[in-house]
């Protein structure tokens, strides 16, 4: 029998099984390439994501070295028409002759707001600078503060530090803070050092927050058991 038109020889079932059949490989092969493609692009973000963190790592060790030198006043009244020699005089009345014209480099006002406004000093020497808080003792009662120039995310880690600092010194802790770590009773800890003693208290089933611990010492100041301790 000469072969005949395919649509003839094949029954509608057969057809449809062919079609279904060529669908199925396509799909796969499909798949297979979308599948290929997808791992490319995930390796290329993770890539992408490394490199942005490297560069957020540089970004924050540079701005850091930018504002090694600076020194920020709080609540320092001048004039701002003369700020430098205004400063400088206010300065000197309380620290003695430490700062000179010579040792800054550039002054300016920082802040928003009126109220929040503070003086930023570019002073050329980091010992100058450490000579200007080795003397912090002399602002008692000035109603003047000084403070680290510190990037935003150094400034976040300070804040949780400080709330830990707050807690040991309530356990009769020697304890201070040393760059953007913890110092007590001689042993340093991180911030995640910190978060995991944290996570050990939940699981002792209490992990208050600075004021709880507050509330519950005022509350139960006999019960000692379950305070954190470090």
């Amino acid at each position: 029998m000469p072969p005949g038109n395919i649509s003839n020889d094949l029954s509608n079932s057969q057809l449809y099984d062919l079609l279904i059949k060529a669908i199925k490989d396509q799909t796969e092969v499909l798949m297979s390439e979308i599948n290929t493609n997808i791992q490319d692009l995930s390796k290329k973000a993770e890539t992408v994501d490394t490199k942005v963190c490297m560069l957020q790592d540089k970004l924050l060790v540079l701005e850091r070295k930018c504002r090694r030198n600076n020194v920020i006043i709080f609540g320092l009244k001048v004039d701002e028409s003369n700020l430098l020699n205004n400063t400088l005089d206010l300065l000197n009345n309380i620290f003695g002759p430490i700062v000179s014209k010579n040792d800054i480099n550039n002054i300016y006002i920082g802040g928003q707001k009126q109220n929040k406004q503070h003086i930023i000093l570019e002073i050329t020497s980091y010992l100058k600078k450490q000579e200007l808080f080795k003397n912090t003792a002399k602002l008692k009662n000035s109603g003047v503060a000084i403070a680290n120039d510190m990037p935003y995310e150094d400034r976040k880690v300070q804040r949780v530090l400080k709330v830990h600092l707050r807690n040991a010194k309530r356990q009769n802790h020697q304890a201070r803070i040393r760059g953007n770590k913890l110092e007590i009773d001689g042993k340093f800890f991180t911030l995640d050092d910190l978060r995991n003693l944290e996570e050990l208290a939940s699981e002792d089933n209490y992990s208050p927050g600075e004021e709880e611990e507050e509330e519950a010492e005022n509350e139960q100041p006999h019960n000692k058991k379950n305070k954190r301790q470090y």
